[in-house]
This record gives structure tokens, sequence and C-alpha cells, in this order.
């Protein structure tokens, strides 16, 4: 599945509200920017130009989503349709939790490593080494849970893009023919 021009931000959203890999929302991704003068279709400037607009897309990690709660992300759905600006100020604030998090949780084991190196004794090896294989461990199943929920849900929306083609397959002549309609009806007989 290509997500070429797509931000990691946008993909977030998209997880966040639920809408998969179709209808995304462009937050900051270069997908539907105009290559003549800079400048998004919408009229906002490219990251390129000298007036950029201040937002940037950033990395967002997967697990934060996998890590929300239904009432949370439902909270998030109504935020965003409400007020956009705080949306994305939310999604930032809780990404730099877990940043911070994840950046303690990796000194934790960098400092038991390097007690594990500095140990005099066997004692104090084992020790050390148990933290660390339960740590690695602890980590390990949580990175295979977080894939799993992903495969989960790529295979949902494999299935419903599968269904898609088949029934678009199954009507396709009656699909081209009300294009080909639309093609060819008399502009003065439209609404």
């Amino acid at each position: 599945m290509m997500l070429r021009g797509k931000s990691i931000l946008t993909l977030t959203i998209a997880v966040v509200l639920g809408t998969g890999f179709t209808g995304m929302i462009n937050a900051g991704g270069n997908d539907n920017k105009s290559s003549s003068d800079g400048k998004y279709e919408s009229g906002q400037e490219s990251r390129n130009t000298k007036k950029y607009s201040g937002r940037k897309p950033g990395r967002v990690p997967m697990h934060l989503l996998q890590n929300l709660s239904e009432k949370e992300r439902e909270q998030l759905k109504k935020l965003y349709k409400e007020n956009r600006k705080e949306f994305y100020k939310v999604i930032r604030q809780k990404t730099r939790e877990l940043r911070k998090k994840a950046e303690a949780e990796r000194k934790k084991v960098l400092k038991l490593a390097a007690q594990y190196r500095n140990a005099k004794t066997d004692e104090e090896k084992k020790k050390y080494l148990k933290q660390i294989e339960d740590y690695t461990r602890k980590e390990f199943n949580r990175k295979m849970a977080q894939n799993q929920k992903m495969l989960n849900q790529t295979e949902r929306r494999l299935k419903e893009l599968r269904n898609r083609y088949e029934r678009r397959k199954k009507a396709a002549e009656q699909i081209i023919q009300e294009r080909v309609k639309d093609l060819t009806r008399d502009p003065e007989l439209e609404w």
C-alpha cells in the first residue's frame, strides 16, 4: 500500500478518525501541490517557500493511536470536526508525552546495560541481565501486539477494498454507461 506524498500525521489523523487510508485529511503532505507556483491547490504555501504557514507535519508514533481508548478516539473525532487547530495541538501534546516516556525507558535500559558491563560479580551481572531481559521481552511483546493490530487493520481494509472491487467489477457495464451519459449529456439540461 503506497502512501506517496502523505505525511505520517495525515496517516495518524486518518487512523484516529477511523477513515482508513481513503479520504485522508491532508495535514501537510504534498499530494495536492501545484508544481508551477509552489502553492497547494487550497492556496496554502508549500514548505519550500518562504511564507511557510508554520504547521509542520511531525512523525507521530502509530502506537499512540493504538493506546487510545474508544472514548479518547471519539473525543478526538469530535474535536477534529469542531476545532482543528486544537485537534492538532492535542495530537502534538500526546506525541510529546509519548516520546518523553519512550526516551525515559530508553535511558533506563541503557543505564542497566552500563551497570551490567561495570558489574564486578557474576551475581550483579545476573541481576542486571535479568532486568534487561525483562525489559526487552516487554518491549518485544508490545511491538508484536502493535504489529498484530496494524495487521488486523490492514486485513480488514484489504477485505473492504476487495469487496468494493468485486462490486464494481460486476457493475462495470452500468458504471461505464453512466459515465458515458455524464460525458455526453447536453449541458443545457443540467440542473
